[in-house]
């Protein structure tokens, strides 16, 4: 077996590390103003991070096996990488995969579904640890079953691809549907090619349709520059169509989701939006 550099393209790798929030060092700008950018905006997604703590006190509680503590340190180490790679991190010293990987286990086999989800992602890339598409997938279905919506769009392309397990275009339409109700814009966007297109479900222009605006209007780049091409093809009645379904799936969701998908009662808005980068 072949690492994934060597058994698929990059344009694939890069997808796929996208989807598992680990864009690490091919797609992360190396300067120090993109450096301290990146590192303030993951911090505050790190969950249950209080920028109040100590990071003596936290190293310390980690060193003594604080299974909490050891999580905290574990994502600090994974930001840092993720965001300037080639450069000491201060009060961090210099970590590594590897040390951010020791620290991140105990939490996933104690059910941590983010660790899980980290855990997966660096198996997969081979960061830190052997790569193994199995023991990928093994750890992203772990924290799949918690409900770590993240990690359904991840194995949904792994399925895709065939790695760690059988290629399953119609097992991939089923975690992307998982991912696209609950509001991962990822997820709906590839749930929009695979209906446009027909792949691993029915072709369905006026649910690729919905799919797509959906993504668009969360903000998915790619998602707009579909979604001008595919409502090309529509005809009004379609597209009319299209925008009752999405209603009818936005009046179903909580408030935080109505207001992330906004945008989709403006489809004008949408085809207005500049052209994404390739």
């Amino acid at each position: 077996m072949t690492g994934p550099a060597g058994s698929i393209g990059l344009h694939l790798v890069c997808r796929l590390l996208c989807a598992a929030g680990l864009a690490l060092i091919l797609l992360v700008p190396n300067s120090s103003n993109a450096s301290s950018s990146c590192w303030e905006e993951k911090l505050d997604q790190l969950p249950g991070w209080d920028r109040s703590a100590k990071f003596e006190r936290v190293e310390y509680l980690a060193r003594r096996g604080d299974i909490s503590a050891q999580f905290s340190l574990g994502s600090l180490y994974m930001i840092a990488l993720m965001c300037d790679p080639n450069h000491d991190k201060g009060v961090l010293g210099t970590p590594t995969y590897e040390m951010a990987y020791e620290l991140l286990l105990p939490s996933a086999q104690n059910g941590n579904h983010f660790a899980q989800f980290d855990i997966g992602g660096l198996y997969f890339i081979g960061l830190g640890v052997e790569w193994d598409y199995i023991k990928a997938m093994y750890w992203l279905r772990k924290s799949a079953d918690q409900g770590y919506v993240r990690a359904y769009t991840f194995i949904g392309d792994m399925y895709v691809d065939g790695m760690g397990v059988a290629k399953d275009v119609v097992e991939a339409a089923r975690w992307y549907l998982q991912a696209a109700d609950a509001s991962h814009t990822p997820g709906q966007l590839r749930l929009g090619y695979m209906r446009m297109h027909g792949k691993g479900i029915e072709r369905d222009l006026v649910l690729a349709h919905r799919w797509l605006r959906l993504a668009a209007a969360g903000g998915d780049d790619k998602a707009r520059q579909a979604l001008r091409g595919h409502n090309e093809l529509m005809s009004p009645e379609q597209i009319a169509q299209a925008e009752r379904d999405g209603k009818a799936w936005l009046e179903e969701r909580d408030d935080e989701a109505k207001q992330k998908f906004a945008d989709f009662y403006d489809l004008e808005k949408l085809l207005r939006l500049p052209e994404a980068a390739e």
